[in-house]
């Protein structure tokens, strides 16, 4: 059974969400860096890698809300699918919210869970991935053809 398709912009938010991810991994050094030694001297100055952690960060949090709000507007996800989808979104939220939250709070123990809840996000998109190319190549029912169809 096939749900509805996406639509375009829903799959250009899917691409830039996964793009600014693979950058970020890039960022986040810099970003570990500067809260060091914010904890360390008490004065939290963001690095310009640092700088761009955070709002790629800032970045993803709003396309992954634009995201959401469209699914829940414009459909293009099968039910099965519901719970794999609902648990990346809610670990990019939760990623997102924790870092703001580490850094502007300087604490230790918010970065430590901002790190466990990415640690935990990169498992599920790994699985995320395996799991769509099985469905797709396994099973045959042509989820990515969906998804990039008509992408241009």
């Amino acid at each position: 059974m096939q749900s509805k398709p996406y639509s375009r912009l829903q799959k250009w938010l899917h691409l830039l969400v996964v793009v600014f991810l693979v950058v970020d991994v890039a960022f986040q050094g810099g970003m570990t860096t500067a809260f060091r030694r914010g904890v360390q001297t008490g004065e939290f100055m963001l690095s310009p890698s640092a700088s761009m952690h955070f709002l790629i960060g800032i970045a993803v949090l709003l396309a992954v809300l634009a995201r959401l709000t469209l699914v829940r507007e414009q459909g293009g996800m099968q039910t099965r699918a519901a719970l794999p989808f609902m648990a990346i979104y809610v670990l990019l939220i939760l990623v997102a919210l924790s870092g703001v939250l580490a850094w502007g709070l300087g604490s230790a123990t918010v970065a430590k869970l901002h790190h466990l809840i990415s640690l935990a996000l990169y498992g599920v998109v790994v699985v995320h991935v395996i799991g769509r190319f099985v469905v797709e190549f396994v099973l045959k029912n042509n989820t990515l053809s969906r998804m990039f169809s008509d992408f241009w």
